[in-house]
């Protein structure tokens, strides 16, 4: 999560700059079946296909292979645990909200509402997976 709450909300401003005609609708259509999903399994992969087609959409390769890094680390046992035992359906409605409004400021071009959006959702996404008081610095 450290490693996400550093690099993810950077990813704003290059997406805003570069993102082609055919990005947002890919981040769009990750962000819907993450939102329909019904299983966990099926949220996770989804979820996961959201952030990653915002890196991609930096149009920045090392930055893609930097966020598939990270994309990979979500595969590791314990993340899938830790995930799956702090998410409620509240929660989850919650990550869909967030998700949507990081899509709005990116439809928006706003670079710098969808920073904040991204920063907002990973610290929600940090605080439930490790508690309150985890690493508040990092905000």
């Amino acid at each position: 999560m450290e490693t996400r709450i550093l690099v993810e909300p950077c990813l704003a401003t290059p997406v805003v700059a570069r993102a082609n005609s055919a990005d947002l609708p890919i981040i769009r259509g990750a962000m819907d079946e993450a939102a329909g999903a019904r299983e966990f399994t099926a949220f996770e992969h989804w979820d996961g296909q959201f952030h990653q087609a915002i890196a991609n959409a930096t149009h920045n390769h090392p930055l893609i292979e930097i966020y598939r890094t990270i994309t990979a680390s979500r595969e590791y046992a314990e993340w899938g645990e830790m995930k799956r035992n702090s998410i409620t359906e509240e929660r989850r409605a919650n990550y869909v909200a967030e998700h949507a409004e990081i899509m709005a400021a990116l439809q928006a071009r706003d670079a710098a509402r969808a920073e904040a959006a991204m920063r907002a959702h990973l610290v929600t996404v940090r605080q439930n997976l490790l508690g309150a008081g985890f690493g508040s610095s990092a905000e």
